[in-house]
């Protein structure tokens, strides 16, 4: 069984988004958000049944995996983090669109009028889909691309 140690993962989803609210967290805090989204980007069942075993231990953050269509360690170490990576962007997107501050309106501007968080919240919902669109492609593209049966039986 290959495995990873989950700053491989985080520091790869860290280069993916830029979120300033990590910077405000406190490390332990920083590392338990980022142990979350892991957690629910490997729940799915798209992602589970990708592996034959899939198990985290957040003690030794170390993520420990077989594929059910192995290719090579480097190839397979790279799918995995490819896969936990688009998935939590995808969930970090999802965050983003439930958090209160743009579901409500507010009053803004010199004239005192209403401005609604819509337009953003549009925008937030457009980058969920397509994180997860994204996610599940990469997941696609790898399957169809190094399947056995479709390549005649080889790799």
């Amino acid at each position: 069984m290959t495995s990873l140690y989950y700053e491989e993962i985080y520091s790869n989803f860290l280069a993916t988004v830029s979120d300033c609210t990590f910077v405000k967290l406190e490390q332990f805090e920083a590392l338990g958000v980022l142990q979350e989204l892991l957690h629910k980007a490997l729940a799915g069942g798209y992602v589970r049944k990708q592996f034959e075993t899939l198990k985290l231990n957040d003690d030794s953050q170390i993520l420990s995996y077989e594929l059910k269509n192995s290719i090579d360690e480097d190839a397979d170490k790279d799918f995995v983090i490819g896969i936990a990576t688009n998935y939590m962007v995808a969930e970090w997107a999802k965050k983003q669109v439930y958090r209160i501050e743009h579901t409500i309106q507010f009053f803004g501007g010199a004239e005192q009028k209403y401005y609604s968080q819509s337009q953003h919240l549009t925008e937030l919902r457009t980058l969920k889909d397509s994180a997860l669109n994204d996610a599940q492609n990469f997941i696609s593209e790898h399957n169809f691309t190094f399947n056995k049966y479709l390549s005649g039986g080889s790799k």
